[in-house]
């Protein structure tokens, strides 16, 4: 299943996604929260939650993608 690439549909437009890159962006996405945090500041604060909620928004894509879904959850759908 790794390297999956999948079509789906996003506001009507196809949209292709693939799953190494997801599983990269979450990473990226978890490590930058992780140095926000290490900063102990309100900024910092504020940035890692940016980050993290980034990285639950990419693994619930993720989750769309592994589950077979032919579209993106309706949240995404604008």
């Amino acid at each position: 299943m790794k390297g999956q690439t999948q079509a789906v549909v996003m506001s009507g437009t196809p949209l292709t996604l693939n799953e190494e890159h997801l599983l990269r962006e979450i990473a990226h996405f978890d490590q930058k929260a992780l140095e926000h945090i290490r900063a102990d500041t309100a900024l910092g604060r504020a940035l890692a939650t940016v980050y993290r909620y980034s990285a639950d928004e990419k693994r619930e894509v993720l989750a769309a993608l592994r589950g077979g879904a032919e579209s993106l959850p309706a949240r995404f759908n604008d």
